[in-house]
Order: structure tokens, then C-alpha cells, then sequence
């Protein structure tokens, strides 16, 4: 092969490299495509479970007031010579040995031993000292949770309302709406308004995969996108019931769920009950939260909502809560 035979097939093995390589980064460009089709449809529905699943967690764990009530009192510390018997023993049982006597070391151990004897029966004066302000700090408690036992046992709406604000998480759940806001009465009825998130926490679009497994963004049919928010709006109630019911001994809660609707009579948006639902917590306790639909869930208690399909929410009155 001459010169120019050679300099072709440098020429054309050149091009199929450059082809090899166009191809390679069209197949990587392609592939990381789908990668990023699937991290958004995959964002966008953990982002939807995650909207119509707050029922499913919790803040605070129940609290067993009724066992707080039961609870033993303090016992109050008893000082004792651990530490001063211990090093009394050891001054006691020494012997001294050759080497002592040889260096003249058997009053200094002995001064050290009776050193160590003050020093025991302060240690022990410090420990009756920790242990009183154990004792101290126990006590105040016993006697402040049997004080709210007994009075939420008669359902005292002040009791009510300082169990709420001292022992309640709800600055760590704002995430469900806007405010909470809570009003108790006597014989232990509490109710609760919930300024939900307004139905902008619906996405107008809906993430799907095609075949190809490219991305698919079309919006969101009316009708789904009203049972999203019905389903947000139901869990977010279920899952502040349950905090209540979690904090205070309560046969039951009312939780109001509010957001600004067009009042036909001035033309103005307002805020209004969208929903209204007494829970009941021996029937909330036996639901299978993890499986329910929140929404079909409001079946299962007294409850008041107006919704539809095609149109959303309406106005409620308050539920009444029977007697």
C-alpha cells in the first residue's frame, strides 16, 4: 500500500472513531435522560404519598396518665458510709510489711489511710447532697403529673390547654397547614381549627413514564386533583387528632379544617370550615392506619363535609358533639 493508500485508512479510521465516539455521548445523553425522567416521576410521587400519608406518624408518644395517677412517691434518700466504711476497712487491715519498716513508710500509709477516711465521708455527704436533688426534682414531678392526672380525669380545660403547650409538638408538624389554634372546655371537649394548606400543595402537573420511558407532564385532571386534596386535607386532620389524643385522657376531638373559600354573599374569599369531624379515639385506635384511605375514613366518625368530585370542597358548619 502506498503513501496515499495508508493516509486514506488513517482517514476513515479516524471518522469511525469520531462516529464511535458521537454515538457514545448520543447513548449517554439518552440514557441519562431517562435516569432523570425517572428521578422525577419517582420525586414526584414520594412527594404525593407523602401529602396524603401525615395520618400514618407521629409527634409524641401517648402519655398513660392513668398510670402517672398509680404511680408510687418518691422515696426520699437515706445517707450512708459507703465510701467512709470502705476506707475505714482498708486503715482496719493494714499490716505493715518489711519494705515500710525498712524505709520508715508505715506512718505515712497511715496518715494516707486515714486521709482517704475524710475523704470517704465526704463522698458519701456529696452523693445524699445528688441524691436529694434527685429526690427533689422526682417528687416535683410525681406531684405535678398526679395534679394533671386528677384534674384532666375531670376533663379541666385549663389542665387541657398547659398539657397542650408544654408537652405537644405541634411547632414540629406546621408542615400540615398554616396554624393551629385550639379552644377547650370544661368536661374535657377540645376542639381544634386547622388552617390547611390551600390546594396550591396539589401539583397542577402529573409525572408519568411513557413506554420508551421518557417523560410524560400533562396536567392534572380536575377531577384527581381534587380527590389529592381531599386526601391531604383528611390525613392532615387524622394526624393532628391523634397528637391530641396522644397528649390528653379525651373520650374524643373535634378538628376543624379551614381555608379561604369565595363567599358568594360579598364576592370575597373568607376563611371557612371545609371539613368537620369528631374523632373519637377508641374508634381511631382501631383503624389500620397504614392501609386506610383518609378520606373514605371519615365514614367511621361523626363528620361533616361537602365535597365533590368536580368542584372540590363547600362550606361546613362546626360538627356538635354529642353529649
Amino acid at each position: 500500500m502506498g503513501w496515499k493508500g495508508t493516509l486514506r485508512s488513517v482517514a476513515a479510521a479516524s471518522r469511525r472513531a469520531q462516529r464511535e465516539g458521537e454515538r457514545r455521548q448520543k447513548l449517554a445523553a439518552k440514557l441519562q435522560q431517562l435516569e432523570d425522567a425517572k428521578n422525577d416521576v419517582d420525586n414526584y410521587e414520594t412527594y404525593i404519598r407523602e401529602i396524603t400519608s401525615l395520618h400514618k406518624r407521629v409527634c409524641v408518644k401517648p402519655i398513660d396518665w392513668s398510670g402517672l395517677k398509680k404511680q408510687s412517691k418518691p422515696i426520699p434518700p437515706v445517707r450512708t458510709s459507703e465510701n467512709e466504711e470502705k476506707a475505714r476497712l482498708k486503715l482496719e487491715s493494714f499490716r505493715p510489711n518489711l519494705f515500710h519498716r525498712l524505709f520508715g513508710l508505715e506512718k505515712k500509709r497511715r496518715e494516707n489511710l486515714e486521709k482517704n477516711i475524710q475523704t470517704g465521708r465526704q463522698m458519701d455527704q456529696d452523693n445524699l447532697l445528688a441524691d436529694q436533688k434527685d429526690f427533689e426534682k422526682a417528687l416535683a414531678k410525681y406531684e405535678k403529673d398526679l395534679d394533671h392526672a386528677k384534674k384532666l380525669e375531670v376533663g379541666d380545660a385549663k389542665t387541657m390547654a398547659s398539657i397542650i403547650k408544654n408537652y405537644g409538638k405541634f411547632s414540629d408538624i406546621e408542615h400540615i397547614g398554616t396554624n393551629l389554634s385550639f379552644r377547650f372546655e370544661d368536661g374535657g371537649k377540645v376542639f381544634v381549627d386547622l388552617n390547611v394548606h390551600g390546594d396550591e400543595i396539589v401539583p397542577d402537573e402529573k409525572y408519568s413514564l411513557r413506554q420508551s420511558g421518557a417523560l410524560s407532564e400533562r396536567k392534572m385532571p380536575k377531577g384527581e386533583f381534587n380527590l389529592l386534596y381531599q386526601d391531604y386535607v383528611c390525613s392532615a386532620m387524622i394526624r393532628v387528632a391523634r397528637e391530641v389524643l396522644n397528649l390528653i385522657p379525651v373520650t374524643g376531638v373535634v378538628v376543624n379544617a379551614t381555608d379561604q373559600l369565595l363567599n358568594p354573599a360579598t364576592g370575597h374569599l373568607e376563611k371557612q370550615n371545609i371539613a368537620s369531624v369528631y374523632f373519637v379515639g377508641a374508634t381511631l385506635t382501631k383503624l389500620n392506619l397504614q392501609s386506610i384511605d383518609p378520606s373514605d375514613a371519615m365514614t367511621n366518625f361523626l363528620h361533616k363535609m361537602s365535597f365533590k368530585k368536580t368542584t372540590g370542597f363547600q362550606p361546613v358548619e362546626e360538627v356538635i358533639v354529642p353529649h
